[in-house]
């Protein structure tokens, strides 16, 4: 069976900038697989009716898996790992966590990964740490002498064909609040500048037209509500406004060791 796996950090990451990706290789009868590796039980909250600090990650899990079956995620696994603490790995922790990823990448033998790149979106430490996990494990699944217990456990090594970075081209987002406050709308991104998010466009390799998904992404998206205030960005985009400056998805293609891109699909 075919398989799209994604691997990010936190719940909302998956929607925020593959959720058309994932729903349309759902539709075209793939598999799609998502690991998180937190439960993004230190983020903020948008309205304390819905949870606290002492109940947020468990939260934030059921809003993961609304939003995985609007999106039609099949596959769900969590490295339970605490929200903040990517960047932070070492030695043991970060094998096990790599031996975790190898294990997913060798039982579900994806054609596409997706994660995130250097970038992290917009420079965020858990953001940029499970992309750099993510890369790592691909390398180490197609190494026969990595976790040598795999092979007797059935996982067998293999290489994933195509690893894709997720991400926007720089001016993405701020065009995305200029065109909300056109309509009398002052939004923000989780308090974040606009301007963080991206990469250079010319460094954008992969786009996808997403228009035909784009109402599951946006109901994906505000299945995370503990993310979303009532002046988000993604509370106030509207299906028509969104359908002009929303409905596209970009990724760079991953390099090899020797420095050729990957196969672009």
């Amino acid at each position: 069976m075919n398989t799209l796996l994604a691997i990010f950090a936190h719940p909302d990451d998956e929607s925020l900038v593959a959720g058309g990706a994932l729903a349309r290789y759902a539709a075209e009868g793939w598999r799609t697989a998502l690991i998180c590796a937190t439960r993004g039980e230190w983020g903020p909250i948008s309205d304390e009716s819905l949870a606290d600090y002492e109940n947020l990650g468990e939260v934030r899990e059921r809003e993961l898996r609304a939003a995985c079956d609007v999106l039609g995620v099949s596959w769900l696994r969590f490295l339970d790992l605490e929200d903040g603490s990517l960047s932070a790995l070492d030695g043991d922790e970060e094998q096990a966590t790599l031996e975790k990823i190898t294990r997913a990448i060798r039982e579900l033998r994806p054609q596409i990964v997706i994660t995130f790149g250097p970038d992290g979106l917009y420079g965020h430490g858990d953001h940029v740490a499970i992309g750099r996990l993510t890369t790592r494990a691909c390398a180490l699944a197609n190494d026969a002498n990595a976790f040598p217990q795999h092979p007797d456990q059935g996982l067998a090594p293999c290489r994933a064909p195509e690893l894709l970075y997720a991400t926007a081209p720089q001016g993405f987002y701020p065009r995305l609040i200029e065109r909300l406050a056109e309509t009398g709308h002052e939004t923000h991104l989780w308090g974040i500048p606009p301007e963080q998010f991206g990469v250079p466009p010319e460094e954008i390799t992969t786009t996808y037209d997403i228009t035909p998904f784009l109402d599951r992404k946006l109901a994906a998206l505000r299945c995370h509500r503990t993310q979303l205030d009532d002046s988000h960005v993604f509370s106030r985009l509207t299906q028509g406004l969104a359908a002009q400056i929303f409905n596209h998805e970009f990724f760079r293609i991953a390099e090899e060791p020797d420095g050729r891109p990957e196969r672009a699909r």
